[in-house]
């Protein structure tokens, strides 16, 4: 996206008014929260506690380790290892970026044992948690028997992407024979800009700070392929911190070159994104005289292309992109951002506008192609084996031939 930005044209100054009453009317609760199902919580046969023994800016991440033991295993075989995705803070789930319990269900039967691997602070730096992951593998190793396979859900897989690349760059052994990226956002993921506007708009009050947290999170800089900083940014929308990250990543080695490389996406490959128009209204909010907005998906290209309105308080902003696609409407893993921040501020939503694009099927596939909508078909990128999802499923879920293929996938 070469010139790609955002601006906010200030067209009426804000006047004195109750703050307060627009503050009240958003509702406590956290946007761009990408699992729509978490799995079920499942007994441990073991928890290991996980630190980056290296550090990295200075401070040293935490984790944990819930180690699962596959049908009829009694000592860890043909581990799989799988990194969470994306959020705020620590996560109520190991893989919380993993929706639905059939491609756990399926490892574990298969007498494969599932070594998941949480956070407690999901949107700190991806190198960081990397750096945990660094630290539960150096475990695994020392205890596993049989083929190892290390991945991980959504962020949770450049988080293993990195880690096994900084050891081959390291000349070290992590002994992996497959590397599993789940879709994972290689080229990207997509946060609204409107949305993330409006979410810094509404962070002044107590129920909009989380959110504006999580998107001034490294990790969020790091991994959204269009990222702003605040509610009256205008400029580009490249973020200097995802530069550096994918600086570093090529320093290593871009991806790990020993293991054999499995992708999938949990959207379409032949183009076909949510039936949605790009640049239509997605919802409208008002709260009497005193505020209301209009809400767009974001419209394909363009220069100046309106994608939403605000006003509170007799201040009013109109929101406009240049040069970025219409990534709402792509094919490829989805999330309810729309419906998460209608929900919010209590404005009525259609069903079919909630969840729109949030991994596209041609970054999961690390196709680097500037279209999120161009078809991936039977193109596999960097990796050895990929598939994508009969339909776009939420971020992280898989239908029933997607988990088969993976089965017969895997080493």
């Amino acid at each position: 996206m070469v010139g790609a930005r955002v601006d906010v044209e200030l067209a009426t100054p804000a006047e004195p008014g109750d703050a307060a009453a627009v503050g009240c009317a958003l509702a406590p609760g956290r946007w761009f929260d990408a699992a729509s199902a978490r799995p079920r919580p499942r007994p441990a046969h073991a928890v290991w506690a996980a630190t980056d023994p290296r550090g990295y800016g200075g401070a040293h991440a935490r984790g944990r380790a819930h180690v699962h033991l596959g049908r009829g295993n009694t000592a860890l075989t043909r581990p799989v290892v799988l990194a969470d995705g994306l959020g705020h803070g620590p996560a109520d789930h190991p893989v919380a970026a993993l929706t639905g319990d059939g491609p756990l269900d399926a490892l574990l039967d298969s007498g494969r044992d599932l070594v998941l691997v949480g956070f407690a602070e999901r949107h700190t730096h991806v190198q960081a948690n990397a750096g945990v992951l660094l630290d539960v593998l150096d475990q695994v190793r020392r205890e596993a028997r049989g083929p190892l396979v290390v991945g991980g859900v959504g962020v949770g897989g450049l988080m293993a992407r990195y880690a096994l690349s900084l050891l081959e760059h390291e000349g070290a052994d992590h002994a992996a024979a497959a590397y599993l990226s789940v879709d994972t956002p290689h080229d990207g993921a997509w946060a609204p800009l409107v949305l993330q506007q409006l979410a810094y708009y509404f962070e002044r009050f107590p129920a909009g700070a989380a959110t504006a947290e999580l998107l001034r999170g490294p990790a969020a800089q790091q991994v959204f392929a269009a990222w702003v900083r605040d509610a009256k940014y205008s400029g580009p929308v490249a973020a200097p911190l995802r530069r550096a990250f994918l600086a570093d990543l090529r320093r290593v080695g871009d991806f790990p070159r020993r293991p054999r490389l499995i992708g999938l996406s949990s959207g379409r490959g032949d183009g076909t994104g949510p039936e949605l128009t790009a640049g239509a209204p997605a919802f409208a909010w008002s709260l009497g005289g005193l505020a209301r907005a209009v809400v767009r998906f974001q419209p394909s290209g363009g220069t100046d292309a309106p994608i939403g309105v605000v006003s509170a308080l007799s201040e009013l902003r109109r929101l406009t992109t240049t040069g970025v696609p219409a990534y709402d409407t792509a094919p490829g893993g989805t999330a309810e951002f729309f419906g998460q921040a209608a929900d919010a501020l209590g404005a009525a939503i259609p069903d079919a506008h909630r969840a729109t694009c949030f991994v596209p099927s041609t970054s999961a596939a690390a196709l680097g192609d500037d279209d999120p909508h161009t078809p991936v078909g039977d193109r596999t990128g960097p990796f050895h084996a990929f598939r994508c999802a009969s339909t776009n499923l939420p971020h992280g879920r898989l239908d029933d031939a997607q988990v088969s293929w993976l089965l017969d996938e895997l080493p």
